[in-house]
């Protein structure tokens, strides 16, 4: 069996194996730990010069990475036909946006990447059924 045909039937797997829901919180889970690895290297320099290595160095490719996750999400978020009720819509795109904007300051060396794992692990306790607020 190809590469590509064992991707075929592992996508195949897990569409009758995982709902919608699973499916996210094994992405973002994933994201989350590529950020947290880098975390308290990154969060714990203060010389800028350190911190663009780090970027460098894989924490960039992380970053994007979960960029483009929250990004997806945004797009269903403000999809036609979201079945979500409204003021949780209204509170999921919030956090888009603050993700969003975070990641450029964290892009530039200047915002933690801490903030971004909290906003994920907020989101991963939601989709695993946990309660507390999601925003």
């Amino acid at each position: 069996m190809n590469s590509a045909s064992a991707l075929s039937a592992y996508k195949k797997t897990i569409k009758h194996t995982e709902n919608p829901r699973q499916i996210e919180r094994r992405i973002l889970a994933r994201m989350n730990n590529c950020l947290i690895e880098s975390r308290e290297r990154f969060d714990g320099s203060p010389a800028k010069p350190e911190r663009l290595q780090i970027l460098s160095d894989g924490l960039r490719d992380a970053l994007s990475d979960n960029l483009k996750l929250w990004q997806i999400f945004k797009n269903d978020l403000v999809r036609e036909g979201n079945a979500l009720p409204g003021e949780l819509r209204a509170d999921l795109l919030s956090l888009a946006i603050f993700v969003e904007t975070h990641t450029t300051r964290v892009l530039v060396a200047e915002g933690n990447v801490g903030a971004l794992i909290d906003v994920n692990n907020s989101i991963l306790g939601a989709l695993s059924g946990q309660t507390g607020e999601v925003a």
